[in-house]
């Protein structure tokens, strides 16, 4: 399985790191070719790679680094794009080589794409001061030239790329364990399991599992990979010592004399503290892990920032080779650990509780810690193959082109009786599981697949779902790294649509009643609709979210759309997607994925185009719960009135009365905005006319929410009058300025 193309150029801030190697298999495994450039920091090259080198650089020296990059940029950019002529993609590993990259990008013919590699965010990237400020504003206008950001743990995309004002498309490539003397193994996930257990528990039962050291012995932790967090060496040498025999501590790996410029001697000095050197990786790890029974996958370099947001190597290494993992609460790898039930999470102060942790620790417990971690799939912690495709397709932006999968340009689904049911996901842990279960309620188990396409949820969403997986194979997990819903179910149909008659959409903060699926089913055959769409009944909590509801709920917020009036049937240009026959789904090409919002309207235009019918059905319907915070209502309607553009650009069709009155809202605000300066210059009837359209909507809005809540007898309706100005204005700006950015690029 290959997609047998593509050249990527990588350039690496240090070639002597164990993750370009990794980095570089997982590249020529998934289909590609690279070509290898970067900065030497006095390690060895991977092997085989014939990279150019740059030049070479010092650790923790920016400055030094800093002119090197410059140097590059300035002095020796001809030569670089003469090496990288004819690439797909540049592939730029850390901030530094983003600036090689987007300046080589740009001396390219044809541009090829450009991807950010962003496995540590610097502590000065998140620093407060001037400093701070550049290095911030630098990478902003450098993402603004990038196709996809690669990082490697979730909280990265939480703590620090989500909260950019254009947050970046993100693909999450965990820094799990890539095997090199044996073959790389194929996906396990998604898969039925067989009468032997779970996907994988065969590779699970012959992997190393945890072991404790012999009867009576001391316990061993092992600290091994970049050796650079002065606290950890100090934690663990006054832990030996304490312990003073019932503790060995073993490291390995490259001492950071940056770092801890005494490192050499402190460990000489230490009782019960032995440094081995370096190892091969992957080569050594079975035989390292296998010496100790814990593995250090604590880190304070830069706590608080990058060291509470990563999951390092060393805890992919140990969980694979079976060692059990040690971290601190409050990090992301706490998180993990916690998330999957295993290994050992330490409060502060560390010293202490690392010692009592120890001093309580027996065999027994031991052993039940170990079978935690034992039970797990030999995917959790290794790369396969699939993984390999997945991440040279997302770099090449051609994740639909993957060999032995079916794609909806070039494989014909045959219909049977098969529903494919796809959830797309970004952090719904809150709601995620109610969602499953009820979809899955009254559905026959042989004939229903469920998909969750995650978007790289942060919030334990994946963890939920893995777990009831495990329970319930007609339940299976996909990543979608283009983090937008259209994708996701073109992703899943490509995946898992093949042989399936039925495709249906489901939204994750939505309520679903008993036989949904099949009540979706029964109306499709009895009308020969190619889709069938439903009501939504929006229902929420609080003051805010009753009045957004009764807003969403009446013609102030739906402007009379059929989908949002329960209890009618009958044919309708669009509707909410929820059920569609897979061959035409697959034959009009699936959404659109250049949308982000308005790709189910987009598509039922294409849908009627091509001879479909769409049947609205009163016999089910689904209760939407919305946001309810001003900032997400603001961005979700502005993401409405985009894609509502898009979509009648894209057609050339003219936007309807309902949408039209909505579309003035912008206009008249920024009219009345007006107005005051002119009042106050003289011209206060001239002023007051020109506020006045603006003072007639928030007047209106106002007034029919006053009546909605006095005829419900709900006060809290009355915030329904405010939710719709969001509303309006938020539409209205958004598809204005869709409009405008499109006119402008013609």
């Amino acid at each position: 399985m290959s997609i047998g193309r593509g050249r990527i150029g990588y350039l690496v801030h240090d070639l002597g790191d164990p993750a370009v190697a990794r980095r570089l298999r997982m590249v020529q495994a998934g289909g590609a070719t690279a070509v290898l450039a970067g900065f030497t920091r006095g390690g060895e090259p991977p092997v085989g790679s014939a990279p150019l080198v740059l030049g070479r650089t010092n650790d923790a020296r920016l400055v030094a680094r800093a002119l090197s990059v410059a140097d590059v940029a300035l002095r020796r950019l001809d030569s670089l794009a003469g090496a990288f002529e004819g690439v797909d993609a540049i592939l730029a590993r850390n901030l530094e080589m983003l600036v090689i990259g987007a300046a080589l990008a740009r001396r390219l013919t044809p541009r090829p794409r450009l991807i950010y590699e962003c496995l540590d965010i610097h502590r000065l990237l998140v620093a407060p001061g001037p400093t701070g400020q550049a290095l911030r504003a630098l990478e902003a206008g450098l993402l603004a030239r990038t196709d996809l950001v690669i990082t490697s743990s979730p909280a990265f995309v939480s703590a620090h790329f989500d909260r950019l004002s254009r947050p970046p498309p993100v693909l999450l490539v965990e820094n799990k364990v890539l095997p090199e003397t044996a073959p790389l193994p194929t996906a396990c996930v998604p898969s039925v399991p067989d009468q032997e257990g779970p996907s994988g528990s065969a590779e699970v039962a012959d992997r190393g599992a945890p072991r404790r050291s012999a009867a009576g012995g001391p316990w061993r932790i092992g600290w091994f990979g970049a050796l650079r967090c002065a606290r950890s060496l100090d934690i663990l040498i006054n832990a030996a010592a304490r312990l003073d025999g019932r503790l060995e501590v073993i490291l390995r790996g490259r001492p950071s004399t940056a770092a801890i410029p005494d490192f050499h001697a402190r460990v000489a000095a230490a009782p019960h503290v032995t440094f081995e050197g370096p190892y091969r990786n992957p080569d050594d790890l079975a035989a390292i892990y296998a010496a100790v029974d814990f593995a250090w996958a604590i880190d304070f370099y830069e706590a608080g920032q990058n060291s509470a947001w990563l999951l390092p190597n060393r805890l992919y290494e140990s969980g694979l080779h079976g060692a059990l993992p040690m971290a601190v609460n409050g990090t992301e790898t706490a998180a993990f650990l916690a998330r999957h039930g295993i290994g050992i999470t330490l409060d502060e102060p560390l010293s202490q509780t690392l010692i009592g942790c120890l001093d309580a620790l027996d065999t027994v417990a031991y052993a039940r810690l170990a079978e935690a971690h034992a039970s797990l799939p030999v995917e959790t912690w290794r790369t396969d193959l699939s993984e390999c495709e997945d991440l040279v397709a997302s770099v090449l932006g051609a994740e639909k082109t993957i060999q032995d999968r079916p794609t909806m340009a070039t494989t014909a689904v045959t219909p049977d009786t098969g529903t494919l049911v796809v959830v797309p996901t970004l952090n719904e842990a809150a709601m995620i599981e109610s969602v499953i279960t009820a979809l899955l309620d009254g559905s026959e188990p042989d004939e229903t697949c469920l998909v969750v396409a995650d978007g790289g949820s942060t919030d334990g969403t994946q963890a939920i779902v893995e777990g009831l997986a495990r329970r319930d194979d007609r339940i299976h997990l996909i990543q979608n790294p283009d983090r937008i819903q259209s994708a996701a179910v073109n992703r899943a149909v490509a995946l898992l649509g093949a042989g399936r008659r039925w495709l249906v959409r489901a939204d994750a903060h939505a309520g679903y009643p008993p036989r949904y699926l099949a009540t979706l089913i029964e109306e499709a055959e009895a009308t020969g609709a190619s889709a069938v769409t439903v009501a939504m009944d929006t229902r929420a909590e609080g003051a805010f979210g009753c009045g957004v509801a009764a807003a969403q709920n009446s013609p102030l917020g739906n402007g009379g759309s059929a989908h949002r009036r329960p209890g009618r049937s009958g044919w309708v240009d669009h509707g909410h997607h929820a059920l569609m026959r897979l061959d035409a789904f697959t034959a009009i090409g699936g959404y659109d994925e250049s949308f982000s919002h308005n790709e189910d309207a987009e598509l039922d235009l294409r849908l009627a185009a091509a001879g479909g019918r769409i049947w609205l059905t009163a016999k089910t319907a689904i209760r939407y719960h919305p946001r309810t915070t001003v900032t997400g209502l603001w961005r979700q309607y502005r993401g409405y009135g985009r894609g509502r553009a898009a979509t009648l650009l894209k057609h050339a069709r003219r936007p309807r009365l309902r949408q039209v009155l909505p579309l003035s809202v912008a206009p008249a605000l920024a009219l009345a905005f007006a107005a005051f300066p002119v009042g106050a210059f003289g011209w206060p009837a001239l002023g007051l006319a020109m506020a006045l359209p603006a003072g007639i909507w928030a007047l209106t809005c106002l007034a029919y929410a006053a009546a909605l809540a006095l005829r419900r007898q709900q006060s809290a309706v009355a915030w329904a009058g405010p939710a719709g100005m969001i509303m309006h204005a938020a539409w209205s700006l958004g598809f204005l300025t869709h409009l405008a950015s499109r006119l402008g690029a013609r």
